[in-house]
Parts: C-alpha cells; structure tokens; sequence
C-alpha cells in the first residue's frame, strides 16, 4: 500500500512539473494563452501550487487584469512568503492598481527577501523613491552592502528625496575617493553639489566625470548649462561655442546661446540665435518663451499664432507648457482676454496633468503639515537680537509679489550688492530640519553660539560671497523667518504683501520649477496662498517689529515714502534718485526682468479684473480663506 502510495504521488510531482515547464516555455515565447492552460493544468492537480498562480497572475499584470492579477498573486505570496520574484510581481499589480502604498510595502519585502540581487533591489528601490518612499528605502539599503555601487547610488538618491542634500553629497564624495574611475559616481556628485548650489565642486565634479572618456555634445551642453547655473555666462558661452564648433545646427545649443545672450542684454545677436533655434526645432517652448517676451503689439499677436499654429498633444509637457503659457501672455498684451486664459488653462493643465504622472503632484495636507512643523520648531525658542555683524537683507513673500523691485531699489545704494534669488538658506533649512527630526539631535534651546556661527558661515559659502550688507530675495524664504533670525540675529526682514488676486493669477500665468506645485491649479494656489499668509502673521506675532510689511500697491503709489520706509528699516540712507533703477541695464535671471527695466509702474495692479468670470472659483476660495 506504502509503494502504491509513492508511486501515486511522484506521479503527480512528475506531472506537476511538466505543466510548469510547458507554461513557463510558452510564457518566455510570448504564448500567453498557451501559458495560461498550462498554468490552470498545474492547479487542477494541485490547487495550492504557489508557482501556477504566481505565472497566472504574472499574465493578467501582462494583459492588464489587474484585480485579478492581484489576486492571483496575493495566492502566490501566501503560498510562498519567501520568494522574492513573487512579492515584487505582486507589488507591480498592486501599484499599477492604484494601491501605492500596499505595492511599495510589498517592494519593501522582495528587497528584503533577496539583498544581494542587486537588480532586483537597484530597481524596486529606485520606485520606492520615485514614489515617495524614500525614507523606507532609506532604512532597507542602510542595512545592504554600500560598497556597491549602484546600492550606495540609491542611498544617494533616497538622501537627496529626503531633503538630506549634504548627506548625499557627503556619501558620493567618498564614494569617488574608493573609486575614482567611475564617471556615473563623479557626474551624480555633480548634480548633488549643483542643487546644493556648491558650484565649485559641481564643476570640478563634471569635469572629472568628462575624464572619464571623450565628450559628447550632450556631455558639453551639460556643461554649459551649470555654468549658467553658477551664473558664469562667459564660460556657458564659451562651451555652447565649443558644441557649435562641431555642430552649428545642435537646436539645445542655439537654445543655450540665446539664454546667455537674453541675459547678457544682447538683443540683436539673442533674437539671431532664437531664431535659428525655432528654425531647428519648432516645437521648442522655451525659445517661444523668450522670443514672445522681446515682441509688443501685433508683432507679438502675430508671432503668437505662428508659435500656436506649431503646438501638438505630443510635444513633451514642459515645451508644451512654456509655449502656451508664453502665448497666453501676449495674447493678453494685445487684450485679447478670453483666447489668453484659454491658454492659460492648456498649459497649466499639461503640466498638472505631468506632475501627477510622476506623482509629484500638489498636496494640501503636507503643506499643513509642514508649515505646522515649522511654526511648532521655533514657537518657545528664546532670541535675543544682537548685532553679529555685517547681515543679508532678506526680502521675501509670495512670488510674483514685488521682490525683484524691492531688490533692484535697494541695490542702488553703494554699499549693497545683490544675490537675486539666493538659495542658501533653503538648503540650510533642509538640512536643520533634516537634523530636527534625528532623535539625537540637540534641543533647540541648548544648540551653542558656535552653532549658529557656524550656519552663518555655512551662508555665506553657499551664496558665494563674504560678509557684507547683500539682498536676498528667495520669496519662499518665509518660511524660513525663525531660522534666518536665530542665524541671523539683527537681519532686516521685508515681507511684500500684494493683492492676493493679482498674485495667484499671476502665479498662473507662468511655470516656476519643482519647489513651487501649486502653480498649476488656481484652487491650490489659493490654497498656498492663505497658508504662506497664515504662516506670515505668526511670525509677525512672534517677532514683533522685526519684519516689515510692504503692501505694494502702496509702494506703487508713493515709491518715494514707500521705499524711505524700507531703507530706514535697513538702516541705509534713502536717496529719491534711487528711483531711477531703470536705467541700468543689469542682468536679471527671474520672471520679472521685463518689469524692473521699467519705472515703477501700476500696470499689474488689477490685472486680475480682466479674467473676473474665468476666475470665480479661485475668487470663492480666496473668499472662504478669508483673503478677499
């Protein structure tokens, strides 16, 4: 009976084993149907075998029936809790279900389950970053092998997600010393140290990467681009006439060459290279940006039909969006109010529709969460405001809210130079904040003098400049106002205020970068806008006399007594010819170029008007916040 028995069972082994291989050779060969009998066969002998539904759900994933495919997984999974293959197949159902964070949990545990497959781990612990789960792919590769390239890569990538810029940098500058020869490594420190804003070791971090081999066109455009990020125009210009040199109809150098040249003023040979640039690539929405800023009147309105006549659904998003968006401003200029906010809508639409694709897009709630966080770090912290020193000016706000004229008047006393749009002390914010939320680190109130020292240097370095009286107009640094006054005891602090209306249209009508998601959607502009303000009056409340409010549509209509108001703030000595700031003709790098080379001027006060019927959603919601 005992023989009888075994026989009866290899036999079904033997069986079991056949169906697998046959399914799984029809699989490989794209036979999915085939695949599927087979599978389903394995089952009808053993209803409990984790690799047939393991392969039937691999297949529904393959053809798109996901709640299936989960299913079917799910089964495999339980059935087999130690098979990394399965747990990783299972979160792809998951995800591609819309059940993010089951699929990255699942993710979670096929890295677990299987830490020295260095592809499996170096591509489920990409997602895990990409969406936004980068503090758990944080804590599984601190425990992998980081001597590894591409693992000690990830933990860069998931450092940087985290806001933990330095600590990235940190690991791929010692990840370069062990091996230098790697031009991926070198070329992932550049990029660190350039959002750090670190431009030197960015740069020397490139060129170490071009030691790596023989430079390509793409590898010198890159080039020349962070040496427009540094603000080095001479050597941006001098690479793109490098890439030019070998190929003179490279559209993305032309494109480089016309940004250098629209910074530099140079208006003639700018419209040249912009052209040739169009000429090249038609589609491109950053030369239509910058050809339709330099045109007025009919030219513009004409130029605007020619660049719509190009645009199509299938260009990528961000050209898409700088195009129509550049469009809807001149059709505007040209009071043509109703085709530009069509315009308008299409372009932020796109670029909605690309954020959330990559799953960035806004979140009300982190900002609550955030701007919370912040208040809740500084609310019981004792300062005392002394002097310590030569100090930044720092002017700030919601953007598009009068800063860069504010900048431009104060940068007409001699003894103050400007930073523009500095970025210093939001990478000193992640980093501070980074560190607050390390259990070990020191309480606020017992942090030293020497601290603060130190973040002060740290300042100065990232801006790239000694001590001294200088601008800083990051309008997002409100948020920042209790760490600037514990790093920056005595600094003045400029808060411009404008119309609240005109601010979020005005928002709308441009792309601004990654930091800055709301810009798309009206509602959550809105929605941003009454949190900054919230933000705003706490610090007001919590630093009394310390920051200066500067309604601008009252600076607009009396400059004179306006901006005596914030020099004396200052302590700078006001001079009325400062009002002549127009007429030196500086590089700008923001939106509001074209405005500081005019007078100051009430031309956007009211803007909003034009687009009353368009707006009233965002005009109810700025009502309910109780902004209007």
């Amino acid at each position: 009976m005992l023989r009888i028995t075994v026989v009866n069972v290899n036999e079904k082994l033997r069986k079991i084993e056949q169906a697998l291989q046959l399914a799984e050779q029809c699989h490989q060969l794209g036979k999915l149907d085939d695949a599927f009998i087979h599978y389903n066969s394995v089952l009808a002998i053993d209803d409990n075998n984790g690799d047939a539904y393991y392969g039937i759900g691999t297949i529904q994933l393959q053809q798109h029936a996901l709640q299936d495919a989960v299913t079917s997984l799910s089964t495999a999974v339980s059935l087999n809790p130690d098979i990394s293959e399965f747990s990783a197949n299972y979160g792809m159902a998951l995800e591609a279900s819309g059940r993010t964070e089951d699929a990255m949990n699942a993710y979670a545990k096929a890295i677990h389950l299987a830490p020295n497959d260095i592809e499996l781990v170096a591509r489920l612990g990409k997602r895990l970053v990409e969406k936004g789960f980068a503090k758990l792919a944080y804590r599984l590769l601190g425990e992998l092998d980081s001597s590894i390239i591409e693992i000690a890569l990830l933990q860069a990538d998931a450092e940087q997600a985290l806001g933990n810029w330095a600590g990235a940098t940190r690991t791929l500058q010692n990840l370069v010393e062990k091996v230098p020869n790697d031009k991926r490594l070198w070329r992932a420190l550049s990029r660190a140290a350039a959002h750090l804003r670190d431009y030197p070791l960015a740069l020397t971090a490139f060129k170490e990467s071009l030691e790596q081999g023989n430079s390509t066109e793409v590898d010198l455009l890159a080039l020349a681009d962070l040496h427009l990020q540094a603000r080095d125009v001479i050597a941006a210009k001098d690479t793109v006439g490098q890439v030019l040199k070998i190929n003179s109809n490279n559209s993305q150098a032309n494109l480089l060459l016309a940004k250098c040249l629209r910074i530099e003023g140079d208006k003639k040979n700018l419209a040249a290279a912009l052209a040739k640039t169009l000429e090249l690539d038609p589609q491109c929405g950053e030369a239509w940006q910058l050809r339709l800023e330099s045109e007025f009147g009919a030219a513009a309105l004409e130029l605007a039909g020619t660049c719509l006549s190009h645009l199509s659904e299938d260009m990528p998003p961000r050209d898409y969006t700088l195009a129509y968006l550049a469009c809807a401003r001149a059709l505007e200029n040209n009071a043509q109010y109703e085709r530009a906010f069509e315009c308008f809508v299409k372009g932020n639409s796109k670029h909605k529709i690309q954020l959330q694709n990559q799953d960035k897009s806004y979140d009300p709630d982190a900002t609550d969460s955030s701007f919370s966080h912040i208040k809740e770090v500084f609310d019981s912290y004792p300062l005392e405001f002394t002097g310590e020193g030569p100090t930044p000016i720092f002017i700030l706000g919601m953007p598009r809210s009068g800063t860069t004229l504010v900048e431009r008047i104060l940068n007409q006393h001699n003894a103050v130079e400007s930073l523009g749009e500095n970025e210093a002390m939001e990478f000193i914010a992640a980093q501070f904040y980074w560190d607050r939320d390390d259990k070990s680190a020191s309480p606020l109130a017992e942090l030293t003098p020497e601290y603060w020292s130190a973040l002060r240097g740290e300042y100065w370095q990232r801006s790239l400049c000694s001590p001294g009286i200088v601008t800083d107009k990051m309008p997002h640094n409100f948020r920042h106002i209790g760490l600037i006054l514990s790093i920056f005891r005595s600094a003045p602090i400029i808060y411009l205020k404008r119309d609240p209306r005109d601010v979020c249209l005005s928002i709308f009508a441009r792309m601004f970068p990654d930091g800055h998601r709301y810009a798309c959607d009206l509602q959550w502009i809105a929605h941003y806008y009454h949190q900054a303000t919230r933000l705003m009056q706490h610090w007001q409340k919590r630093f009394p006399g310390r920051i200066l409010q500067v309604d601008y549509e009252a600076l607009v209509e009396d400059a004179n007594l306006g901006c005596s108001r914030i020099f004396e703030h200052c302590g700078l000595r006001w001079d009325p010819n400062f009002l002549q700031f127009y007429q030196q003709q500086e590089a700008s790098f923001t939106f509001s170029e074209l405005q500081v080379r005019k007078p100051v001027n009430s031309e956007g006060i009211g803007r909003w008007r034009h687009y009353e019927s368009q707006i009233e959603e965002l005009l109810s919601s700025l009502r309910i916040y109780g902004e209007i």
